[in-house]
């Protein structure tokens, strides 16, 4: 920039009266073109990007190249007058990134059933078994019981069975001591050994209804319960997908909940310096408008570069401590630990 504007400089210099009136003009004309020339770079010198627009923060939270724009506004491309860092601002801003919540969860229905109360709406923060969602119990509350009922006449069949045994026993120990002693019959014994067999098979039968009638009541008051859905952790819901008195179908969703024990970032950075952002390296994360700096640190680099821009992905892990959550979506601006300026 400063070597046209000295040229045009020196051509103002080097001016003098011309004799011929087209030579004249012609020097007239080389030096408004000079001119010219020299405001438009020097215009051009102190420009900078445009700050990103909602669309382009999309395209990085969903892992599309938003670069491309940056490099444009700012009249940068790698090898003509800049680097790629210089033109996304990285000395003094860092980065562009965004806030990802650490878990997005959603919260489904097991069977079909119909929601009878839905006491939370988007925006909600929850704690860990909070209620989100109340189904109706009446069918599973009716099975329940017809389980149950068969259940009690099974153990009540088996205490039957139990005291039928108990007393073919003493039928058979007197036969076979009868027999013994020549006061019973064979045809006796065997009729006695008989009737336990009998029992001994009933009594198997009965406890394996049981064991089953017992399973199934089991797995019936855990759907039950299952019809109040709650949440797996503390977090904000998200998205609710259906409305009380809605009649849902197994494995659909009912909430979406975002937790925020865990906050990310995700930015993009050239791949030409992958290796200076290894796992674990601390990061200095500043918001939009230069208010609130966290620490953070790098967890993930992804493995594939763009082919359009030659960037990839990085992701850290945000440290809020005690200080307030930050909502999903928020740009930032992200930077190695002691690295301004470089």
């Amino acid at each position: 920039m400063a070597r046209w504007r000295e040229l045009g400089r020196g051509l103002a210099r080097g001016l003098s009266p011309s004799p011929s009136p087209s030579l004249g003009l012609s020097l007239s004309l080389s030096l408004g073109l000079s001119l010219v020339v020299g405001l438009s770079l020097a215009g051009c010198e102190g420009a900078g990007p445009a700050d990103l627009d909602a669309r382009e923060l999309a395209m990085l939270e969903s892992g599309t190249e938003p670069h491309a724009g940056v490099r444009e506004r700012a009249g940068e491309h790698e090898g003509a007058g800049g680097s790629v860092e210089a033109a996304q601002g990285v000395a003094s801003d860092g980065y562009v990134g965004v806030v990802l919540a650490g878990r997005s969860v959603e919260v489904r229905v097991p069977f079909t059933a119909e929601v009878v109360q839905l006491p939370v709406d988007v925006g909600d923060e929850v704690e860990s078994g909070e209620v989100l969602a109340r189904l109706d119990p009446r069918n599973a509350e009716d099975e329940l019981r017809m389980s149950e009922a068969e259940l009690r006449a099974a153990r009540a069949r088996r205490g039957e069975i139990d005291a039928g045994l108990a007393a073919a026993r003493r039928t058979h120990e007197q036969a076979l001591t009868l027999h013994r002693s020549g006061h019973a019959s064979t045809d006796e014994l065997a009729a006695a050994e008989l009737r336990l067999e009998q029992l001994g098979a009933s009594l198997a039968r009965a406890r394996a209804e049981i064991d089953g009638l017992a399973t199934q009541v089991e797995l019936q008051r855990r759907a039950l319960q299952e019809r109040s859905l709650t949440a797996p952790f503390a977090g904000v819901v998200a998205e609710r997908y259906a409305d009380p008195g809605a009649r849902v179908g197994p494995s659909a969703p009912i909430v979406r909940l975002l937790d925020r024990s865990v906050t990310r970032i995700r930015f993009a950075v050239p791949a030409s310096s992958r290796q200076r952002w290894a796992r674990g390296r601390p990061l200095v994360v500043v918001s939009d408008d230069g208010a609130r700096t966290w620490s953070a640190e790098v967890t993930t680099v992804t493995p594939e570069v763009d082919p359009v821009t030659h960037d990839v992905f990085v992701e850290g892990t945000l440290r809020l401590g005690a200080e307030p959550a930050v909502p999903h979506g928020t740009p930032v601006h992200v930077r190695l630990s002691g690295a301004r300026g470089q």
